[in-house]
């Protein structure tokens, strides 16, 4: 496959508008380029959709909203050959215009009415003669009779019902995109430089609470390695003399526990990592009120956003570093275990 750009496609913004781009049969439904073009600068209202299409057996090669164009089928007679459709879906009406015959400056037309449905205290129309109106370029083309003209609008609704479903799938694929991209700017943090007095402090900063931290986990295994046994044996009748079953259950309960342990540690710093809705809350409330705060209000703004920052940046390396860490803890602890005189006995062949 033809991929062109990483991950196969391409995205580009403009004012009011997204270029999308897809490399040759990416798409299941062949789509090459698709032009969504909005009312706002925000990007959330959509106003047009517009794709272009390749190697379809349909030969569709454009839609625009309920706008379809085709290109030439030389398998069919130009004037049995739909160049253009369009479904009026207010109108109920849908209209086709057949491609071009190579000696002809003008095309064949066709326009149906749709029938009204049926509903609960009214009957469905039926198709009738009058519903569809045409022009032929050659006069001496027979007209089609009313049956073949019904078939052809039953064969034409279904299709406008499947354009319907896939404009709303391509306009909730762009409101995906549009959230996507809403929720990245929110998530984009500043990298300050060490040389800056700002980048300073925060990097003092990050040291300090990384440090604290560290402090902290080293009391948790200090405390472990007192005895790490004791929370177990105390709960056996006879902990002088272990059988070869209550060695193999405090190994796996002791390292069970400490598994926990560090599950927990980890959803600490995790909890940590994300609060970052406060600081988005913060970050709007400032949008909004920037222009009356005063100065002792702007100054107390840029300190929060500046400690939430720290907390957020410190948290996120060190849950990376605890995530490195946890499998060689966990492994120097099950050696541990197994060299422990009172259970390694049991322990040689488990």
């Amino acid at each position: 496959m033809e991929t062109r750009w990483p991950g196969g496609q391409k995205v580009t913004h403009y004012r009011k508008a997204q270029l999308e781009k897809f490399a040759p049969y990416l798409r299941p439904d062949g789509l090459n380029t698709r032009l969504t073009t909005y009312k706002d600068l925000d990007c959330t209202e959509v106003v047009m959709v517009k794709e272009w299409y390749q190697h379809r057996n349909d030969y569709l090669e454009e839609r625009e909203k309920v706008v379809e164009c085709f290109h030439r089928n030389r398998s069919k007679p130009a004037n049995e050959d739909v160049a253009q459709r369009v479904f009026l879906l207010a109108q109920r009406r849908i209209e086709l215009t057949y491609h071009l015959e190579d000696h002809r400056f003008i095309p064949s037309k066709r326009s149906f009415i749709k029938p009204q449905e049926s509903t609960e205290k009214k009957k469905g129309e039926d198709f009738t003669s009058d519903m569809e109106s045409s022009f032929q370029v050659d006069p001496s083309e027979k007209p089609l009779k009313t049956l073949a003209l019904n078939d052809m609008l039953v064969a034409l609704m279904k299709d406008e019902e499947k354009v319907v479903c896939q404009i709303k799938e391509s306009k909730q694929e762009v409101r995906d995109i549009v959230a996507c991209r809403e929720q990245e700017e929110r998530d984009v943090q500043l990298e300050f430089s060490p040389w800056t007095t700002t980048g300073a402090a925060m990097a003092r900063g990050q040291r300090q609470e990384m440090e604290h931290l560290a402090a902290e986990e080293q009391r948790w295994l200090q405390e472990k390695e007192k005895d790490i046994l004791a929370p177990f044996l105390i709960r056996l009748d006879n902990a002088e003399t272990l059988s070869a079953e209550d060695a193999k259950h405090i190994h796996q309960d002791c390292l069970a526990e400490f598994k926990q342990r560090l599950a927990e540690h980890a959803n600490l710093i995790q909890e940590r990592y994300e609060k970052t809705q406060e600081l988005q809350s913060k970050q709007e409330w400032y949008q909004k009120n920037q222009l009356n705060m005063t100065k002792p209000q702007e100054e107390e703004y840029l300190t929060y956003c500046h400690e939430k920052t720290l907390q957020i940046c410190v948290a996120k390396k060190r849950l990376s570093m605890h995530k490195e860490a946890a499998p060689q803890k966990y492994w120097t602890l099950d050696q541990k275990l197994r060299s422990d005189p009172r259970l390694a006995p049991h322990l040689l062949t488990f």
